[in-house]
């Protein structure tokens, strides 16, 4: 099966990869601001690679094949590598097709998601310190009149 791999560009945006159990990248995203964004777009890779429709055929200029992956909303969210045929390109869709559902994802060193920590307890603490403090100045200003 193959798995989604993350990591964080030197433009410092987050971008996706496909890549098939031999390692080969079978499709890229673009970049994306946080690993909130890119990790959406897996999600979206996962359910539109599944629909035929969801795929668009391209030759390039240059005369070689490749295709787009299109979210339901239209946005293309992958590009494929490209290929010396239209046969290339229908057995990359097929590739595509059959990782696209993973749910393996594997981040860069750069891209690890931070651990979260429960700061609910924290938020308590300050939370009886302002009102500490504002009965204070409230005291404060009766005092005043």
């Amino acid at each position: 099966m193959g798995k989604f791999s993350i990591t964080v560009k030197n433009d410092g945006q987050y971008y996706f990869s496909l890549k098939a159990s031999n390692g080969e990248v079978m499709l890229i995203s673009e970049g994306y601001t946080s690993s909130v964004a890119c990790n959406n777009a897996i999600e979206s890779v996962r359910e539109s690679s599944q629909r035929l429709f969801s795929y668009e055929n391209i030759t390039a200029q240059n005369g070689k094949f490749y295709f787009v992956l299109k979210a339901v909303n239209g946005q293309v969210i992958g590009r494929s590598q490209f290929y010396e045929s239209e046969l290339g390109r229908y057995n990359g869709i097929l590739g595509v097709m059959k990782n696209g559902s993973t749910e393996i994802v594997e981040y860069d060193d750069s891209a690890k998601p931070v651990k979260q920590t429960d700061t609910s307890e924290l938020w308590h603490h300050i939370s009886d310190a302002e009102i500490a403090i504002s009965k204070a100045k409230i005291a404060y200003h009766k005092l005043k009149e």
